[in-house]
């Protein structure tokens, strides 16, 4: 039993394979966790063999470094009418406590669990937020640990306990 439907499974979003026709169905492996050709009934373990978050089912597609930065850009693009400063922290905290997804991550279809698989909460949305100024300060590579890491956890999912899940 999944604890988020915010957003349908086969909504607008197009697929990577779709999106990137000369890399075929290994497209979407770009930017998720696992082959596009695996369904959400696989084994008990998660993406990787790594653990699957409770709550969250079988199959649990990480989403990987790509396909974030893809959100962290659109989110980028939506708030640049307005001071990055509060607003930014606002913005990020409050969706994320509020929805679990800022309004990129609606539009590519991930979603931030904690990763015994509940809603994300404040307390968690502003130790997620404090990670993101731990991996500025680490001029980014606290962001590229995604890209390496076997359940797509940036430092700052670490630091709060999240993953990001494609919904």
């Amino acid at each position: 039993m999944k604890v988020f439907t915010a957003v349908p499974r086969h909504g607008p979003c197009i697929s990577a394979s779709r999106a990137f026709p000369a890399l075929g169905p290994w497209g979407t492996a770009l930017f998720f966790s696992v082959p596009p050709d695996e369904s959400d009934t696989g084994s008990p373990a998660g993406p990787g063999g790594g653990p699957t978050p409770a709550g969250t089912g079988s199959g649990t597609r990480y989403a990987g470094f790509w396909i974030r930065l893809l959100s962290f850009i659109i989110d980028t693009i939506l708030l640049s009418p307005i001071s990055w400063g509060g607003a930014n922290l606002i913005y990020r905290i409050g969706m994320w406590a509020w929805r679990g997804q800022t309004l990129g991550h609606m539009i590519i279809n991930t979603k931030i669990i904690r990763t015994n698989g509940g809603a994300v909460d404040l307390r968690t949305a502003v130790l997620r937020y404090l990670g993101y100024i731990l991996c500025y300060l680490t001029l980014g590579i606290g962001f590229l640990v995604i890209a390496f890491d076997k359940n797509k956890q940036g430092l700052h999912d670490k630091i709060a306990g999240t993953y990001v899940v494609r919904v």
